[in-house]
C-alpha cells in the first residue's frame, strides 16, 4: 500500500479519491492536533527485556528527534525567538510551558501528542518522552502529512492546521524557514482550535480564529480533546504499565476509535449535515429579520465586516511598541492598585470610627499611606518615562477622551483574560472522575481566578461609568454587571473593543449590525462546511468502489487454478508467489489474510448502504459539480458494490447472512442482546420446570 492508501483506509471521508467543487482558499485536507499530559509513566514501573515495539499508529522516536536536531530547539525556538512570544501565545499555557524537570522527575514517560483528521480519526501520535509540549512536535506531525500525501495527484495540495498556538507555530515556522517550498506555493494554512482562538487576543483572532476565516468550514478543531476523554479509562491502568504494554494498550484503544469512526463515518456525515443546516437557517433567518426591519442586505453586512477587518487590522500594525504598550499596561495596574489602596484605607477610616481600633488595624492604618505613597511614585516615574504628553501623541489620540478610551481598552482586555481564566477553569472542573483532591484544587484556582475576575471587573466598571458621565458620548460604553460578566459567553459581542477602538464605526456600536455580521459569518462558514460535506461523501463513495474493485481482483488472482492458467494468468500466480516470498508467509495465510480484509471492508460498507442514498440525495444541491452522468454511475457502481459485498460474505462464511443487513451496527448488536437475554430466560425456564419435575417426582 501507498502512503496515501494508508491515509485513505484511516479516514475515507477526507483522504479518499478527490472530486470536483473545491475552491482554491479551501484547504485539501483540514487536521488538528493538541498535546496531553495525563498519559504518564513513572520510572518505578514493570520493566522488560525485550526491545521497545513502536506501534503503527506512532511515529518513531527517531522521527521526532531528527527534527528535533534539524529545528536546533529546546523549546519553541532559540532565545530570542523566546523573547519574541506575542502576548496570545505567552497566555496559553501549551505555548509557555510552566511544567519543568520537577514535573516529570518521577517519570520517564510524560504524554502524548497526537493529529486527528477533521472527523476525530487518530492519524498519528507521539509518545513524550521526559519533557513538556515542544515546537518539534506539531512540527514532525505537519512534515508526516506533508510526506504521506504529496503523491496524490499533480496538483499541489493544500493543508490547514488547527492548534492551541497555531499562530506561534506559522510564526515559527517563518522564522526558521522550514517548508520553503510549501510556503512558496501557498499550501500551509494555520488556524486556533475553536475554543482556544479566544483565549488569543483579537489580533490574532482576525486572523487565525476559523470561524472568521474563509475555508475552514465549521471544523472545530477540538477532535482531540473529544479524543483524551475516550482514552482517560487508560490512564490509571497505564501508569504502572511496561513501556510496550502501554504503548500498544494505547494504539489498540486508538485503532478501535478509528475503526468505530470510520463504521459510522456516513451516518455521522449526515446527522453532522443537518445539524449544520439547521444551524444555516436559523442565521439566515436572522439576516431577513435584520433586512426586513433595519433594511440591512446580507451584501451590506459582508461590506462591513471587511471594513470591520481592514480597520482593525490596519489599526493594529500602526500600534505602539511592544515596550510602550507594556509601561501603558503598567499604568493603568497601577492605578488600578492605587485606587484599591484608596478604597482600602476608607474602609479602615470608616471602620474606626464605629469602633475602638484594635492593635492589627491601627498597624494597617499606619502603614497603609506608605504603599500609597510607593504607587503614585511608581505612576510618576511611568509617566516621566512616557513623556508628560505622550498619550496626547498617540496615534488617533488629540484630547482627554481618546485617553480615556486607550485606558478602557486595556482594562477591558484584562478583563477579558481574566474570564478566560474562569472559563479555562470551569472546563477542567466539568470534566467527569477527577476525584476528590483534584476537585479541591480546582476549586480554591476558581476561587482565585473569580476574585481576579472582579478585580478586573471594578477596573473596567470605574472607567467605563467615569467616561460614561463626563463625555456622555452618543453611544454608552457597556456596563454589565458582574454577575452578567461572569454568566457571559466568550463570542458575546461585549468582548468587541471596536467601541474602544473605532467609536464612530457603525460596525463598532451599532449592535444590529453586530448581530448581523455573526449571523452572516455563521451562513458563510457553514456554506463551507456543507459544500464540504458534500464533497467528503463522494470521496468515501469513491475510496469505496476503488477499496472493492482491489479486492475483488485479489479474490479473482487466488480463486484461480495453477493447472488451467494461462500464459498471461502464470504471471499473476508469480506476482502471488513473490509477495508470498517477500513477505515470508505461506499460500494459506495469504487467504487469512484476503479473508480477514474482505470481512472487515464488507461490515463497512454494508454499515454505510442504509445511509448512504440518502446522504447523495440530501447533499445533492451543495455539490457544486454539474456532472450529473458521473453521479448516476457511481450510484450504480455503489449498488454493484453492495451486490457483490453480499456474495462475497456468503463465500467466505459458508452460505451465512450479512450481518449488516440491520439499520446501523447498534441496532445488529441490540439485536444480538436481545437474542442472548431470549435464550438465557429459555435455559432458566428449562431448568426451573426440570427442577420442579425433580421435586415433583421426590414428592
Amino acid at each position: 500500500m501507498s502512503t496515501m492508501d494508508k491515509m485513505s483506509d484511516l479516514c475515507p471521508k477526507c483522504f479518499g479519491p478527490p472530486v470536483a467543487g473545491k475552491k482554491p482558499e479551501e484547504p485539501d485536507y483540514i487536521v488538528c492536533m493538541d498535546g496531553n499530559f495525563q498519559h504518564r509513566r513513572h520510572k518505578a514501573s514493570s520493566n522488560e527485556v525485550i526491545a521497545l515495539k513502536t506501534p503503527s499508529l506512532f511515529v518513531e522516536q527517531g522521527d521526532v528527534q531528527a527534527m528535533a536536531i534539524s529545528m536546533n530547539d529546546t523549546r519553541f525556538g532559540d532565545a530570542e525567538a523566546q523573547q519574541s512570544l506575542d502576548r496570545c501565545t505567552n497566555q496559553h499555557t501549551a505555548a509557555d510551558d510552566l511544567r519543568g524537570s520537577h514535573t516529570w522527575k518521577a517519570c520517564d514517560d510524560t504524554g502524548l501528542f497526537g493529529m486527528a483528521c477533521r472527523h476525530d480519526q487518530i492519524l498519528r501520535l507521539i509518545n513524550i518522552e521526559r519533557s513538556g509540549e515542544r515546537a518539534y512536535f506539531p512540527m514532525t506531525m505537519v512534515d508526516f502529512l506533508l510526506k504521506s500525501t504529496q503523491t496524490e495527484g499533480d496538483l499541489p495540495k493544500r493543508y490547514g492546521f488547527l492548534y492551541d498556538i497555531g499562530c506561534n507555530i506559522e510564526k515559527g515556522i517563518i522564522k526558521r524557514d522550514q517548508f520553503p517550498e510549501e510556503r512558496s506555493n501557498n499550501q500551509l494554512v494555520f488556524g486556533t482550535s475553536v475554543f482556544h482562538s479566544y483565549v488569543h487576543e483579537w489580533s490574532c483572532q482576525l486572523k487565525y480564529n476559523p470561524r472568521l476565516n474563509p475555508g475552514w468550514g465549521m471544523s472545530d478543531g477540538e477532535g482531540l480533546e473529544r479524543f483524551w476523554a475516550y482514552l482517560s479509562p487508560l490512564i490509571s491502568p497505564l501508569r504502572y504499565s511496561t513501556k510496550n504494554h502501554r504503548l500498544s494498550a494505547l494504539h489498540l484503544r486508538s485503532a478501535h476509535h478509528n475503526e468505530v469512526g470510520k463504521m459510522h463515518a456516513v451516518k455521522l456525515l449526515l446527522d453532522r449535515g443537518k445539524s449544520i443546516e439547521k444551524l444555516m437557517k436559523e442565521s439566515e433567518k436572522v439576516l431577513k429579520t435584520i433586512h426586513e426591519e433595519h433594511g440591512h442586505t446580507s451584501e451590506y453586512l459582508r461590506n462591513q465586516w471587511i471594513r470591520q477587518r481592514e480597520c482593525q487590522l490596519s489599526q493594529m500594525a500602526a500600534e505602539s511598541p511592544k515596550e510602550v504598550e507594556d509601561q501603558l499596561e503598567e499604568l493603568v495596574e497601577l492605578e488600578d492598585k492605587l485606587r484599591e489602596a484608596h478604597e482600602e484605607m476608607n474602609q479602615l477610616q470608616r471602620r474606626g470610627r464605629r469602633n475602638h481600633r484594635g492593635d492589627r488595624m491601627r498597624q494597617d492604618h499606619q502603614e497603609l499611606p506608605t504603599p500609597l505613597a510607593l504607587l503614585e511614585e511608581e505612576i510618576e516615574k511611568i509617566i516621566g518615562e512616557l513623556g508628560s504628553d505622550f498619550i496626547q501623541n498617540l496615534t488617533g489620540a488629540s484630547n482627554t477622551q481618546t485617553k480615556h478610551l486607550i485606558k478602557m481598552r486595556i482594562s477591558k482586555s484584562k478583563l477579558y483574560e481574566a474570564k478566560v481564566g474562569v472559563c479555562e477553569i470551569q472546563k477542567k472542573w466539568d470534566q467527569r472522575g477527577l476525584g476528590t483532591r483534584v476537585q479541591a484544587r480546582i476549586k480554591k484556582i476558581m476561587n482565585s481566578k473569580t476574585k481576579l475576575l472582579r478585580s478586573k471587573w471594578n477596573s473596567y466598571d470605574k472607567k467605563a461609568t467615569d467616561y460614561n458621565t463626563k463625555f456622555n458620548p452618543e453611544n454608552l460604553v457597556p456596563t454589565p454587571t458582574f454577575d452578567t460578566v461572569k454568566a457571559m459567553d466568550l463570542t458575546d459581542a461585549f468582548w468587541n473593543i471596536g467601541s474602544l477602538t473605532h467609536p464612530q464605526e457603525a460596525w463598532a456600536v451599532d449592535s444590529i449590525i453586530q448581530s448581523g455580521i455573526s449571523a452572516y459569518l455563521t451562513v458563510t462558514r457553514s456554506q463551507e462546511e456543507l459544500s464540504r460535506i458534500a464533497r467528503e461523501a463522494r470521496q468515501a463513495m469513491k475510496w469505496a468502489i476503488s477499496k472493492s474493485a482491489n479486492l475483488e481482483e485479489l479474490f479473482k488472482l487466488l480463486e484461480r487454478d495453477v493447472s488451467h492458467e494461462t500464459n498471461g494468468a502464470h504471471s499473476s500466480t508469480t506476482f502471488l508467489f513473490e509477495v508470498c516470498t517477500k513477505h515470508n508467509i505461506s499460500r494459506l495465510a495469504l487467504d487469512s489474510i484476503y479473508s480477514n480484509l474482505a470481512k472487515k471492508h464488507c461490515r463497512v460498507w454494508m454499515a454505510w448502504n442504509s445511509h448512504i442514498t440518502p446522504l447523495l440525495l440530501w447533499s445533492q444541491k451543495y455539490y457544486s459539480s454539474q456532472a450529473a452522468d458521473e453521479e448516476e454511475n457511481m450510484e450504480d457502481q455503489w449498488k454493484m458494490l453492495i451486490s457483490n459485498c453480499k456474495k462475497t460474505w456468503e463465500k467466505l462464511n459458508h452460505g451465512a447472512l450479512v450481518v449488516m443487513e440491520f439499520e446501523d451496527i447498534e441496532e445488529y448488536e441490540e439485536e444480538q442482546i436481545l437474542q442472548q437475554e431470549e435464550l438465557e430466560q429459555s435455559l432458566e425456564n428449562h431448568d426451573n420446570i426440570y427442577s420442579h419435575e425433580n421435586d415433583c417426582n421426590e414428592f
